[in-house]
């Protein structure tokens, strides 16, 4: 469910199952060898759509358990699904190029996915939302100059909780990041999270060569994930990073006040990724009551 944020360390509530979960979604698609780059638009890779011109996939990242957000987490999974798939990965923001906070957002991310969808005649997508990224889908029904005709469906992983409990938890964990962002973007600036992001790097590193199985890890593009893991080091990507984060409250009330139609189908999975966290909390019963409030939800 939630995507949170910590100034310290990646929090465990986020996504600890993430590969085993979307794996087995992803390896029951899977029929052959690895498909080459066709396109290197900055912060955009399409995989696959020169011999599947359809059916079009378009994956959504969000943050996971090393705090990112980015499409590092698809360097497996994108390759595998473009077999028999034309896929899109598309970035919220380009890490390398500092953004003003309102380019940041989800919101603004979904004028983005639109303009795409029409530049590139778009029709029968998929979206695949991680995390908070199914608050993009909310801000492109709420297009009044998007008619979603060339979205089929949406798969929504481990979605946002858009219930008062779950809204309350969120801003709550994000909060540090409205209230003191001039503040974190100043030491952002002075240098002073960089060793940070190189810890959370390595630690997601070993994390992703300890869940990928041997007979798959030939497919896995480590040139694309390293490349992503050092523009994350970039003081543009630190800046766009907790901009993102300070606006998360504003896409949360934009999304919550703009539910989806039910003319879209949608597929939620939710991997109870938040077991281990809270058996291991002091405080239990918040999330034990977001836990039950997204179960009922989803």
């Amino acid at each position: 469910m939630a995507a949170i944020y910590q100034m310290t360390e990646p929090n465990s509530k986020m996504k600890p199952m993430l590969m085993s979960k979307i794996g087995m979604f992803v390896f029951a698609l899977y029929l052959g060898a690895i498909t080459a780059k066709e396109t290197e638009e900055p912060g955009i890779t399409a995989l696959g759509c020169q011999q599947n011109q359809s059916p079009e996939v378009v994956l959504l990242s969000g943050p996971n358990e090393h705090w990112h957000a980015d499409a590092a987490w698809f360097s497996l999974i994108q390759p595998l699904i473009a077999q028999s798939y034309c896929v899109w990965s598309i970035e919220r923001y380009i890490q390398i190029n500092e953004l003003p906070s309102e380019q940041t957002t989800y919101q603004y991310f979904a004028h983005r996915l639109q303009d795409l969808a029409t530049r590139n005649n778009w029709n029968e997508i998929t979206i695949v939302s991680f995390a908070s990224s199914n608050l993009t889908l909310h801000a492109l029904a709420a297009n009044e100059h998007s008619s979603l005709k060339w979205l089929k469906g949406a798969v929504m992983i481990d979605p946002d909780v858009l219930q008062p409990n779950s809204l309350k938890q969120y801003k709550q964990d994000t909060q540090i990041f409205k209230t003191h962002l001039e503040q974190i973007e100043n030491e952002i600036v002075a240098n002073k999270y960089t060793a940070r992001i190189e810890s959370f790097n390595q630690k997601e590193l070993e994390h992703i060569k300890s869940i990928i199985p041997s007979k798959y890890s030939i497919f896995m593009d480590w040139e694309r994930f390293t490349r992503i893991q050092l523009e994350r080091l970039e003081i543009a990507s630190q800046l766009n990073k907790v901009r993102s984060i300070a606006q998360y409250e504003v896409d949360l009330d934009f999304a919550y006040k703009h539910p989806l139609p039910s003319s879209i189908p949608l597929f939620v999975v939710n991997t109870d990724f938040e077991v281990p966290f809270i058996e291991q909390a002091e405080d239990k019963i918040n999330l034990k009551l977001w836990k039950k409030e997204g179960d009922e939800w989803m």
